[in-house]
């Protein structure tokens, strides 16, 4: 599962910003309990350009919520808080300018918090003495973003999948280009006699050779990252990356395709149907 613990830029065609509670943070909003608990959820939009659409939306809910406290008896005091974390919140030019799908609006008058989520989810608002949060399990369970090793012994590319936009391959510094790239010779194939290492088993240490090549290179960009890697690829390649790979988040289920004649949309739609596996 995926739970991303601080605001990411996922490049695409569009900049989609999200920041998804953890755990930790979700389990602690579950306890939060008072007389005044406003809980928002709004579509919006990664597009700057559009920006203005979201925010115009977040005045009527937030007005919806303060005349639900004033007819609960509501202290003035405190329905004056939750009107100022709203207007805070609507003035806020930065935060506007950097959306993803859906913004989460969670207020009491002590607290303030707000997660961009890249799920679309209903507009919606409610008042409580708990915050409404069933619409976050959603985004904390499901991985909405994936990395996707396309390895083969003609070529490798890392490819970058979203839930909402189309995927993209990523630049990845030292990436062999094949297999005979990273071993330095015309072909992995070569059963000559003549050489020392021959036969199949040759073959598969120089296979191998190729797969710490690319676990070595990938780790300049997935350092730090929990974003779960899906290999793509066919025997004997698949098994041999999966004993070489040192990342953390890589998926024991495998896209068992030859990648050579699989597009990114389908590895995407691969990927997709593997993420549903995983959180059935």
């Amino acid at each position: 599962m995926l739970a991303l613990s601080m605001p990411i830029n996922l490049q695409g065609p569009t900049m989609l910003y999200v920041d998804i509670p953890t755990l930790p943070e979700f389990k602690a909003l579950a306890i939060v309990r008072g007389d005044a608990c406003v809980s928002i959820y709004l579509p919006t939009t990664p597009l700057p350009q559009d920006s203005v659409v979201s925010r115009t939306q977040l005045k009527p809910f937030g007005k919806a919520a303060l005349d639900q406290l004033d007819e609960a008896g509501c202290d003035k005091r405190r329905q004056a808080s939750i009107g100022d974390h709203l207007a805070e919140i609507e003035e806020d030019d930065e935060f506007w300018r950097f959306q993803a799908h859906s913004l989460a609006v969670l207020l009491t008058p002590e607290t303030m918090r707000t997660f961009r989520l890249p799920n679309r989810l209903t507009a919606m608002v409610e008042v409580s003495d708990r915050l409404h949060l069933k619409p976050l399990i959603r985004a904390i369970t499901f991985p909405h973003e994936a990395f996707v090793l396309a390895l083969s012994e003609n070529a490798v590319r890392l490819v970058e999948v979203f839930a909402d936009l189309p995927p993209q391959q990523v630049t990845v510094d030292e990436l062999p280009k094949s297999a005979a790239d990273a071993v330095r010779r015309a072909s992995v194939n070569d059963r000559s006699p003549s050489r020392r290492i021959q036969g199949l088993e040759g073959q598969k240490v120089l296979l191998r050779q190729y797969c710490r090549r690319i676990d070595a290179a990938l780790r300049s960009v997935l350092a730090g990252r929990n974003t779960p890697l899906i290999l793509a690829a066919i025997e004997p390649l698949a098994s041999i990356y999966r004993l070489i790979n040192t990342y953390p988040s890589f998926t024991q289920e495998t896209i068992a395709k030859s990648p050579d004649r699989t597009s990114d949309a389908d590895l995407a739609a691969a990927a997709a149907d593997l993420g549903r596996h995983l959180c059935a």
